[in-house]
């Protein structure tokens, strides 16, 4: 199954590059310069759904009495559900707006209790109605982000031989990953890394018509190879959680 660092290696043989080769600056080797889009790609599409970033009902913190704001998972990228265990049993969390919870400040009045809402600002989460009363676990299920991949140390050195110099590259170090974003995910974070180098570094004419006439449609692609993958990726997912039925929501 490839990685981040069999993908680099592809994405350099389909743009007929070494991954040593320097480009620009003395120090920026192809190599890096793709691990680059590799990391943009994933960011590009780290708040979609895919099965493989999917988190379900996992334990995120416990609540304490009298406390109504907690920290969410480092990894979190946006929540689907939030229920808290309390008596043997689930009590669903309703997601609200911040400015509905901070204006019950001035309404609701009382002791803690078992909360029924929540709400998410920045990088916390605030229960309301009333704060918790005890301890309750809150189980989430999100979108996770993954730790980007890293190649650090990339240099070129200039070594002496004998009448002239040999230009070496070498790479001291790298982070490499495994995940759904290089097996899965692989056509189309290779697609969108691919297109962000030819465009960013590479400077390619053809690459960079085929961004501007995606982004003259309002398309949020580098290029059509990307889309292609994309639309795979987003049937297989919408085939894996679809029903083929459609039942209300209340509020």
């Amino acid at each position: 199954m490839p990685d981040t660092n069999a993908l680099r290696l592809r994405i350099a043989d389909e743009l007929d590059r070494q991954a040593s080769d320097i480009i620009g600056s003395p120090s920026l080797s192809v190599g890096y310069a793709i691990n680059r889009e590799i990391n943009s790609a994933i960011q590009h599409y780290e708040s979609a759904r895919f099965r493989w970033n999917q988190v379900r009902q996992t334990a995120l913190f416990t609540t304490v009495n009298g406390t109504a704001i907690y920290s969410l998972p480092a990894d979190f990228v946006r929540m689907d559900s939030l229920k808290i265990s309390y008596a043997g049993a689930f009590v669903f969390q309703r997601k609200r707006a911040w400015e509905a919870v901070e204006e019950r400040d001035l309404q609701v009045s009382g002791s803690p209790g078992v909360p029924s809402e929540y709400v998410i600002y920045g990088n916390v989460i605030r229960f309301g109605p009333i704060t918790p009363n005890g301890a309750y676990t809150a189980f989430g299920s999100y979108i996770r982000r993954f730790r980007p991949t890293s190649l650090t140390g990339s240099y070129c050195a200039i070594i002496t031989m004998g009448g002239g110099s040999l230009t070496a590259t070498s790479s001291g170090s790298h982070v490499n990953h495994l995940d759904g974003w290089t097996t899965d995910g692989e056509e189309l974070i290779r697609a969108r890394a691919k297109a962000g180098f030819q465009i960013n570094y590479a400077r390619d004419q053809a690459a960079m018509l085929d961004m501007k006439m995606l982004e003259a449609r309002g398309e949020p692609y580098l290029s059509i190879a990307e889309k292609i993958a994309y639309g795979k990726l987003s049937d297989e997912t919408a085939d894996a959680v679809a029903t083929g039925r459609i039942r209300p929501y209340f509020i």
